[in-house]
């Protein structure tokens, strides 16, 4: 091999690895405008109290019990955000109407109990999120106000 040949091969390798990194940018940057379009909280999503913010929402949550008896319920957003627990998305009961179906589980840090599965449309699903710090079991930066379903993005 001569080194005209070894350049040849050298710019072929360079000019591989760019097209290849391009194409994960390309890939990661489509992926990050499918999230921040998507409006939905979707099945699995968890929404866990495990550090107190520092701006709560201004209004707690109700919740409708999701049990044939149904009643409602309050979420304190400040003793969840200071005591802890977590609400798991279990279904989109009503699609027409944006309400979901989830389970709390934690301290009995409102009239909801320690256990519950709830009844929540999607502004208030928005509001717990901005109380927990976003989606997940990690810590998230949110600001007030930041629609959490269509701007999240973890850190």
């Amino acid at each position: 091999m001569n080194s005209d040949e070894d350049t040849g091969s050298s710019v072929l390798m360079v000019v591989a690895g760019i097209a290849i990194m391009a194409g994960m940018a390309v890939s990661a940057a489509m992926a990050a405008v499918r999230q921040a379009n998507d409006p939905m909280a979707h099945i699995g999503d968890i929404i866990a109290f495990n550090r107190p913010v520092d701006i709560l929402p201004p209004r707690n949550v109700v919740a409708r019990l999701a049990t044939p008896a149904g009643g409602e319920c309050t979420l304190d957003l400040q003793k969840l955000s200071n005591g802890g627990g977590s609400l798991v998305v279990e279904a989109l009961a009503d699609a027409e109407r944006m309400v979901y179906r989830l389970h709390w589980a934690g301290p009995a840090g409102s009239d909801c109990g320690s256990v519950a599965d709830l009844l929540i449309g999607a502004d208030d699903m928005d509001n717990l999120a901005a109380a927990a710090g976003g989606f997940g079991v990690d810590r998230k930066t949110l600001a007030l106000g930041t629609p959490v379903n269509t701007a999240f993005a973890p850190n």
